[in-house]
């Protein structure tokens, strides 16, 4: 499933990332990375970003449908995020 597929409210976990280095670079700057959990915040109607919070870093970030396409998740128990 990928960060495209994913309803607002839905916890998930990066599991991989498809292309090459330049969206891992682009990803990188934005500060995600493969292991991270993100939180769907919204989707923009008619094809805009997808608004995500990083949760280890609670950074905001807007990501375009095409990127959001490339990133493979699994969702996750909010129990999971917990961080003892």
């Amino acid at each position: 499933m990928t960060l495209k597929d994913i309803q607002p409210g839905k916890i998930v976990k990066i599991t991989h990332i498809l292309g090459g280095r330049g969206i891992h670079f682009h990803l990188s700057r934005l500060g995600i990375y493969k292991g991270d959990k993100v939180k769907v915040l919204e989707s923009a109607p008619f094809g805009g970003p997808i608004l995500v919070e990083h949760l280890q870093s609670g950074a905001r970030i807007a990501i375009g449908l095409g990127m959001a396409s490339k990133i493979i998740v699994e969702e996750i128990d909010a129990q999971q995020t917990k961080t003892v």
